[in-house]
């Protein structure tokens, strides 16, 4: 696609017989994005659910993690991990072939223990290695307070191992929630 390009001339009229400089405004439109083919996608959501995160934060990570199932085309693949102290992988990657059974899960989701963040996330990242993603773009999507208590908990570490796992294609974004979110974690993560 290329782009519309379209000259205003400053003046509606100048003389034709003689030579004349102008000044003009030139008007670039881009295409739409939208009209643009987005690669195919192999999405992994790790979801905590510890009872740091009961209330409004759960209900924020849950919304977000269902907003994501609308954006999905066919051609994508989602999986859904749970996480507290324990991680429950509440959907195997898929291709998104019915958002409605998405988010019934996603609703089923209920709080529990302490927070296993790098379990949680590890198991996301698990998600995406099977070959049927192979030429995808791959992201594992982090919703959480960042309250990790159990578990590998050391911001360095997690870092080290969010980069090596980059470097092998899969990418990480951390969404933080609720009033206290661990930003520094959070923020770490992300940039890693």
């Amino acid at each position: 696609m290329k782009p519309e390009i379209e000259l205003v001339p400053h003046r509606a009229a100048i003389c034709s017989d003689q030579p004349t400089t102008i000044q003009l405004l030139v008007r670039i439109k881009p295409p739409l994005l939208d009209s643009l083919p987005r690669p195919e996608m192999a999405l992994s959501i790790a979801l905590d659910r510890s009872g740091s995160m009961s209330g409004a934060p759960l209900s924020q990570a849950k919304k977000a993690a269902q907003m994501l199932v609308d954006e999905l085309e066919g051609k994508d693949r989602m999986a859904l991990v749970a996480f507290d102290h324990y991680v429950d992988v509440v959907l195997d990657l898929t291709r998104q072939t019915s958002p409605k059974e998405m988010k019934t899960r996603i609703d089923c989701i209920t709080e529990g223990g302490n927070t296993d963040l790098h379990s949680g996330w590890l198991a996301g990242c698990r998600q995406l290695t099977l070959p049927s993603v192979d030429g995808k773009s791959k992201r594992v999507i982090i919703l959480s307070d960042g309250a990790a208590n159990t578990g590998i908990c050391c911001p360095q570490t997690i870092c080290r191992q969010v980069e090596d796992w980059r470097r092998q294609g899969i990418s990480t974004s951390a969404v933080g929630l609720g009033l206290h979110y661990n930003e520094v974690l959070l923020s770490s993560i992300a940039a890693a």
